[in-house]
């Protein structure tokens, strides 16, 4: 089985099917299952959107698979979304 690793909380929002959208700046063809990983050190800044409440990422499981999800479709990335990485270079096919 395929694996992704993912900061803390966001893994944990994934696995809860509280979050839908991972955004990446490296194409995946992977289709389907694939593991959970929360790495190693959390994202200490993140924070859920207003009125979901972002657990404490001390309470939360580190460097080890936590869940499954399901990776349905892989969307374009808009160039906004990925800060320092040249989009047209990496991605010369897409629109604007």
């Amino acid at each position: 089985m395929k694996a992704l690793s993912i900061k803390q909380p966001w893994a944990h929002a994934i696995v809860m099917r509280w979050k839908d959208v991972e955004n990446r700046s490296q194409w995946r063809s992977h289709r389907g299952w694939f593991a959970v990983h929360a790495s190693k050190t959390p994202n200490r800044k993140a924070r859920y959107p207003r009125g979901w409440r972002t657990p404490d990422v001390d309470d939360l499981p580190n460097s080890a698979i936590v869940g499954v999800a399901w990776l349905e479709e892989v969307v374009t990335p808009h160039r906004r979304q990925l800060p320092g990485v040249d989009f047209k270079k990496k991605h010369p096919d897409a629109q604007e």
